[in-house]
């Protein structure tokens, strides 16, 4: 799925910080989880968002990529994070299998995703 949630994390990283990018995130996971996808659907978004939201700091602190560039690792992220918490509930590592087709799929939503959160942090005014 394309992650639109993920848009926020994004905007939140640029224009607040990571710490809210981070606060968001959970809270975020926590009430989808507790409403929709239960505690395994928590741990693999959490296992997920974990880990891009880590690389996506890291990335965005180097200058060095731009929005979308960060974005577009944190969509690859966000599916590695996922297949290795699915690797270790079900010890099985043949998981990775799928690797391939998360790569390309999580490429993907990271830039449509990198895009979005360009537009709005172009678009609108943000109140510190």
């Amino acid at each position: 799925k394309l992650g639109i949630a993920n848009l926020v994390a994004v905007v939140a990283l640029y224009k607040l910080s990571a710490k809210y990018a981070v606060m968001l995130n959970v809270i975020r996971i926590v009430v989808a989880g507790l409403l929709f996808t239960g505690v395994f659907g928590m741990l693999y978004s959490l296992a997920g968002a974990t880990i891009s939201l880590i690389g996506m700091i890291l990335l965005k602190k180097t200058d060095l990529f731009s929005i979308t560039g960060v974005s577009m690792a944190g969509g690859f992220l966000h599916n590695m994070g996922q297949l290795t918490i699915a690797a270790l509930l079900i010890n099985d590592i043949r998981i990775f299998y799928y690797l391939p087709v998360l790569m390309i799929s999580g490429t993907i939503a990271g830039v449509a995703i990198g895009i979005a959160a360009e537009l709005v942090i172009r678009r609108v005014k943000f109140i510190r």
